[in-house]
């Protein structure tokens, strides 16, 4: 059974948001045009960095407990997304919510 991938890559998340900031800080300080350039570039980012992550949780829910690896111990699905993370873990390698 093919393993379903569990982390997203933080740095999708990241370059998106620091694309989104540096656009908006482009727009109120430098120029008009080249900061709602940036800022829509990065929004686009940040949209395409939520469909992928929705649609690996998708998978990884369908996929069910049996998609994780018997070696990294007890897991615990995080009540937003549904993805399994491990019981100790604090915050959701998906979407970054308390799971506590």
């Amino acid at each position: 059974m093919a393993r379903v991938r569990l982390e997203h890559d933080r740095l999708s998340r990241y370059s998106s948001i620091a694309m989104i900031l540096v656009g908006v800080f482009t727009l109120l300080f430098v120029s008009g045009f080249f900061g709602l350039i940036i800022t829509i570039v990065g929004v686009v980012m940040w949209w395409f960095y939520r469909r992928q992550a929705r649609a690996t949780a998708q998978r990884a829910r369908a996929a069910g407990p049996a998609s994780v690896d018997a070696g990294q111990g007890p897991t615990v699905a995080c009540r937003y997304c549904g993805v399994l993370n491990q019981q100790l873990a604090s915050k959701c390698t998906s979407c970054g919510a308390p799971l506590r």
